[in-house]
């Protein structure tokens, strides 16, 4: 080869030529294979001074090559890895062979290529495909690649491993394929793959594919490849086995439509606060909780906001903000004042949710509505410290009257053993109005306990006839106290109304009336009118009697309240009347005065049948 030829063969390709003289063991290299090893030209190099010049790991390779080539007059070529005299590891292909002379071992000649930059992206493409094929398997993904000019496929081991055929298998052709898809999705599959190859773009179809009876769902994705000139060459595409996501994601589907059946029926609202950044997302139950539709306002914080009850503001703020401090739970409840003006009280439970810092950045909560709660358990107060003072009343009341009685059964023994039987007589009559007071106050305990405890249901009423009836009931009474009793009625529908209710009502407020007139006027009345108006019945109630004082305006509706003396009665008239008429969802106004009383009583026209709430 002409020498200027070598020259340029070796700049070029970076390719030296090296000789080693076997007796003198030195030896002889061109400048390229200098400058592959990076060692000064002027150095003499020995045979031992080359070996060295290899990785540890590879030195006994060339070492046995140099052995067989000696022995057995083999010519090497092999890649391996030595460190330059600047210290850096490098790729070369040593060349080598061994010249003989007849028997006689002459030299040994051979050439080096630094093939650094070639090894190194050999190395890392086939690092990169590793981490390719593992990411493959650890995404349950495949890729693919299909030729338009061979109409042939070619997977890679992740396409195998999902479409479960043997890697020593070729790729299935089209129809083939197309059998291990769903029957349900076949067509689906075909269409899309076709208007993808049509139209030369890019598809995504998600379809279940069946391995030995089994389902599995894969979404398959395909990009159009273009040669230099812009003709379709084919697609290279990948598989994504989803069956856990799909199986998941279903199983979510199901939870999220369990927790909004959950939430829809106990009318429980989920919001989340971000610390951060302020933000508060509602979902749509607590608007509801709020009285306001998500369109009437601007979000979830103005909402909330402009809803929380300016008396219950601060203390909300401070159990937030504790929250938040301590890491700690949020239980409590608060009032919200709603566009129309009601109030309701809400429940709240609240979690400080952590970063990865330990620190606080959102909170999740959720609120529901215990209103109705809350009143009953009131009542329940309202009604254990009533019964408290009912059981005290009642038990000193009945036995002030036994007391009388005993006493009066010791006079009446000593009446009789001293023969003074007009004394007798009359601690006889004594004892007669003391039953009498007890039966009263027994009667008024019985339609105390009536007022708590009917189970009766509304009915049509006949306002005449029950007046009729009460008049009747009242005569002796009227006829006793010179009362004229009189009513007049308008009411064209008849009330729906639980009767007793109305009855124990109007009958109180009649019996009141006689009891409490005034002797001193010439004409005594009780006047009764029964109207209605705009779906509400109104019973009014109308004396010309001794009246109330104006200290004891708010006593008259007082459990055992008796504000007049000289008249007997149990004190439970009125408490009652207010039982029956909170009963009936109504209202009760009481006027008074010294030219007598007027109660005017506010009713629905049709009361609502008690309802039964299955669990």
């Amino acid at each position: 080869m002409d020498l200027s030829l070598l020259t340029l063969l070796e700049k070029t390709r970076r390719i030296g030529t090296w000789t080693v003289d076997v007796r003198a063991a030195i030896c002889t290299w061109s400048r390229a294979t200098y400058a592959i090893h990076e060692e000064d030209p002027s150095k003499v190099i020995r045979l031992e001074d080359g070996i060295n010049y290899y990785v540890p790991e590879h030195r006994p390779i060339i070492e046995k090559c140099v052995q067989d080539s000696i022995e057995q007059r083999m010519h090497w070529d092999v890649e391996l890895q030595i460190r330059t005299a600047a210290g850096r590891l490098r790729w070369v292909r040593a060349i080598g062979e061994s010249v003989f002379d007849g028997a006689t071992l002459i030299r040994l000649q051979g050439a080096f290529e630094d093939i650094d930059a070639r090894k190194r992206l050999e190395v890392e493409r086939e690092s990169l495909l590793r981490r390719i094929l593992e990411g493959e398997r650890l995404a349950s993904l495949g890729h693919w690649w299909w030729s338009a000019a061979t109409d042939s496929v070619e997977w890679t081991r992740g396409t195998y491993r999902i479409h479960e055929v043997p890697e020593d298998q070729a790729p299935p052709g089209l129809e083939d394929y197309l059998r291990k898809i769903h029957p349900e999705d076949r067509v689906r599959v075909q269409l899309t793959r076709q208007r993808a190859i049509d139209s030369e773009s890019s598809y995504s179809v998600e379809f279940r594919l069946v391995c030995d009876g089994r389902e599995k769902c894969v979404r398959s994705e395909g990009f159009p490849q273009h040669d230099g000139e812009g003709r379709l060459t084919g697609y290279t595409g990948v598989a994504i086995e989803r069956t856990d996501q799909v199986e998941a994601q279903l199983q979510i589907e199901e939870l999220n439509l369990r927790l909004v059946l959950a939430l829809e029926a106990s009318r429980i609202g989920v919001w989340d606060w971000n610390i951060e950044t302020n933000e508060l997302i509602w979902d749509p139950h607590m608007y509801q909780l709020y009285g306001v539709t998500e369109g009437e306002c601007s979000g979830a914080y103005e909402a909330w906001a402009q809803g929380l009850h300016p008396d219950d503001e601060l203390m909300v703020v401070e159990k937030v903000e504790r929250a938040v401090a301590e890491r700690s739970k949020v239980d409590g409840t608060f009032r919200v004042i709603w566009p129309d003006g009601s109030v309701r009280t809400l429940q709240v439970k609240a979690d400080v949710v952590l970063n990865s810092k330990g620190e606080p950045f959102r909170m999740i909560g959720a609120n529901w509505d215990i209103t109705d709660f809350t009143r009953i358990q009131q009542e329940l107060e309202r009604s254990n410290e009533e019964l408290a003072q009912f059981a005290y009343r009642t038990s000193h009341d009945l036995k002030s009257p036994l007391t009388g009685i005993r006493r009066l059964a010791a006079y009446m023994e000593q009446d009789l053993a001293e023969g003074a039987f007009e004394d007798l007589a009359h601690n006889v009559s004594a004892i007669g109005k003391r039953v009498g007071a007890m039966e009263s106050m027994v009667s008024g305990i019985l339609d105390t306990a009536r007022a708590d405890l009917t189970s009766a249901q509304p009915e049509p009423i006949d306002m005449e006839a029950i007046m009729v009836e009460i008049a009747e009931s009242h005569q002796v009474l009227s006829e006793d106290n010179d009362v004229e009793v009189s009513w007049s009625i308008d009411c064209p529908e008849k009330p729906t109304l639980t009767r007793m209710r109305v009855y124990q009502i109007l009958a109180n407020l009649i019996s009141n009336g006689i009891k409490y007139s005034a002797q001193a006027r010439d004409e005594r009345f009780v006047r009764l009118n029964i109207a209605s108006l705009d779906g509400r019945v109104v019973l009014t109630v109308e004396d010309n009697g001794t009246g109330m004082k104006s200290e004891h305006a708010d006593m008259p509706y007082e459990m055992f309240a008796r504000l007049h003396s000289g008249v007997s009665g149990s004190g439970l008239g009125l408490y009652i009347v207010k039982k029956h008429v909170e009963a009936l969802s109504g209202r009760i106004h009481l006027e008074s005065s010294e030219a007598g009383t007027r109660f005017e009583i506010n009713l629905p026209l049709h009361q609502p049948s008690p309802s039964i709430v299955s669990p």
